[in-house]
């Protein structure tokens, strides 16, 4: 008995090394198709800068704004990955809208967001980035997040940690922060749109942790998820309005770092992981939090009731 369990191990560690060793490959290929789709997006806002003109920008069916350079983006990294794993789908935010698709009940499949803060895009800021992640049976495994604008790689496998690499310097390893005693905890949300009930909601987080400061943070789901996965952030709280692909390659990138990533939703006491295949819908409709894992117990005593509960949750976008 004691052998059968000793070889029953040993297999079960050989195969969980040879997974790492496959997501490690994987993960240089989606770094390189992340850098070179950053080059791509630049050369329009260079051209922009050169004609002296706007970018031409459409309004989607959902009212948010998509450019020439998302589409480009989006056909270049969906090529990329084709070309390198062919039997794994690619949903792209360009690609589709409404229904999930049916590739989502996949063992594997990629989710891209070519640009990822398309309105910081449009206006010239560095606050936008591109997304790669991967999902193996209903759960992110690998994930990019690139800046092109100061050239900052945000990256992670499962089991692997999560890493920042700035241009070609050696990447280093991230770890989120949690506040310490007496610290103020800063909590991200959108410079944008602010959300009716945020600050009575706020207040109550204040209220569980005295000093807390809000930070009017990039207008990128994948920069405010890595700002608390590199402990520049306490908390960060999403609500409704994003995207199976806005997701994929940060929450793993947090997890790595030692976050907790759930979903909540008004008059649900229960924290659910994210879920991605569930083959209804790219949306999610539940709101998104991440904060470091260690905290976990004081978040469902003191915000969890107060984020559950209020009517104006279902009203908010942050």
């Amino acid at each position: 008995k004691l052998q059968f369990l000793y070889l029953i191990g040993r297999w079960l560690a050989m195969a969980y090394a040879s997974e790492a060793k496959q997501l490690d490959q994987w993960l240089r290929v989606a770094l390189n198709v992340a850098r070179s789709a950053g080059r791509i997006a630049l050369q329009y806002t260079e051209d922009q800068l050169r004609k002296g003109a706007a970018l031409e920008v459409e309004i989607k069916p959902d009212q948010s704004p998509v450019t020439a350079a998302d589409k480009a983006v989006n056909e270049h990294v969906k090529a990329r990955l084709e070309a390198c794993f062919p039997d794994v789908p690619v949903v792209g935010e360009e690609d589709r809208e409404g229904s999930a698709p049916r590739e989502i009940l996949s063992n594997d499949i990629w989710f891209v967001d070519p640009i990822d803060g398309t309105k910081s895009f449009i206006e010239g800021t560095a606050e936008w980035c591109v997304l790669i992640g991967l999902v193996r049976q209903g759960a992110p495994v690998l994930g990019v997040v690139y800046q092109p604008v100061i050239d900052v790689a945000y990256f992670a496998r499962l089991g692997g940690g999560a890493w920042r690499q700035a241009g070609s310097a050696p990447p280093a390893r991230m770890a989120c922060s949690p506040a310490e005693p007496g610290r103020p905890a800063t909590v991200v949300r959108s410079k944008r749109n602010p959300p009716r009930g945020f600050s009575k909601r706020i207040e109550g987080f204040r209220s569980a942790q005295p000093g807390c400061v809000i930070d009017h943070s990039p207008g990128s789901f994948g920069l405010r998820l890595t700002s608390v996965a590199r402990g520049d952030a306490d908390f960060y709280i999403a609500c409704g309005s994003t995207c199976l692909w806005d997701s994929a390659a940060s929450e793993v990138i947090a997890r790595e770092a030692g976050c907790a990533v759930l979903t909540l939703y008004p008059g649900d006491p229960e924290m659910r992981r994210i879920e991605y295949n569930t083959a209804v819908s790219l949306v999610h409709r539940r709101h998104i939090v991440c904060f470091p894992a260690v905290l976990l117990p004081a978040f469902k005593a003191h915000a969890l009731p107060l984020l559950s509960s209020p009517q104006e949750m279902l009203k908010s976008r942050l």
